[in-house]
């Protein structure tokens, strides 16, 4: 669960398994469609950013059942790009290239 605690907007991209592409704003502005928090089904890969005209965010991401360093694995930009090209703007300036690891280590050490 992503939640939004204060400053600006935070824009959340999120690709869901069958190249589904969702844009979803967190921030305080609940009747400008903005939402506090967002729940993210498991399978759905997802990045956040600060809306273009922000000048900083504070949100945090609540993770159940229990989360470690090593169950973290990035979207490399080719396999993204092949599974979800519409969204290709998004995923050529977020996704991790690919020469980098996918995979964290347990200890959030890279």
């Amino acid at each position: 669960m992503w939640h939004f605690s204060g400053g600006d907007p935070i824009r959340l991209i999120l690709l869901h398994p069958k190249e589904g592409v969702d844009e979803v704003r967190l921030g305080a502005n609940v009747t400008a469609g903005q939402r506090v928090q967002l729940v993210i089904p498991a399978g759905v890969w997802q990045a956040g950013e600060l809306c273009a005209d922000g000048t900083y965010g504070l949100f945090g991401c609540t993770m159940a059942p229990g989360f470690s360093g090593a169950g973290l694995e990035g979207g490399l930009r080719s396999d993204l790009l092949r599974s979800h090209p519409s969204a290709r703007s998004d995923i050529e300036r977020l996704a991790l290239p690919d020469d980098e690891s996918p995979l964290m280590s347990g200890d959030f050490a890279t």
